[in-house]
């Protein structure tokens, strides 16, 4: 859910549903932002968006903000939401060994090998010290996410708490 809503809040997809609502057009500015484009500048559509909610809120209440929200973000929303069902191993493991431990996994980069212009990096990913698994990739990250998805893969086999909080998703 964080996820979601902090790409329904940020800057830009305020600023996209300002501009959907023309509220450009309606903003009072001083001839320098006028001159500058001011109208169709993210952050002034972001703020105008907040302050066009906040009115909206204060004058009609939560039900109308709620009925704002559901017409003029529902494309927002969909595209959140799937953005958010995107495969990622290194959150998916953050959120599992969180809800399981209470704590983050942490990884360590084991070795970079071959030439500068193809190096070959390998992390591992451990718990509290125990190695969980080490991936390979082309970049550190792209190791980091290999080793996220390999101890994922023996967290859900294993006949454990982890295995079975996982396959419930």
């Amino acid at each position: 859910m964080t996820k979601v809503r902090s790409r329904l809040t940020n800057e830009t997809a305020l600023a996209r549903v300002a501009r959907a609502l023309g509220l450009g057009a309606h903003l009072r500015l001083g001839r320098g932002e006028e001159r500058c484009g001011g109208r169709d500048t993210a952050s002034n559509l972001a703020d105008a968006l907040e302050a066009v909610i906040g009115a909206l809120w204060l004058d009609a209440g939560a039900g109308a903000v709620r009925a704002f929200f559901g017409t003029h973000f529902a494309d927002l929303l969909r595209e959140a939401v799937a953005d958010a069902t995107e495969i990622n191993p290194k959150g998916e493991l953050q959120e599992l060994t969180q809800r399981l431990w209470q704590d983050q996994p942490e990884y360590a980069l084991l070795s970079a090998d071959g030439p500068p212009h193809r190096r070959r990096y390998r992390v591992g990913v451990s718990h509290r010290g125990v190695l969980l698994a080490e991936g390979e990739g082309t970049g550190i990250r792209r190791a980091e996410s290999a080793a996220a998805a390999a101890a994922l893969a023996v967290l859900r086999k294993a006949d454990a708490p982890a295995a079975r909080v996982t396959s419930e998703k």
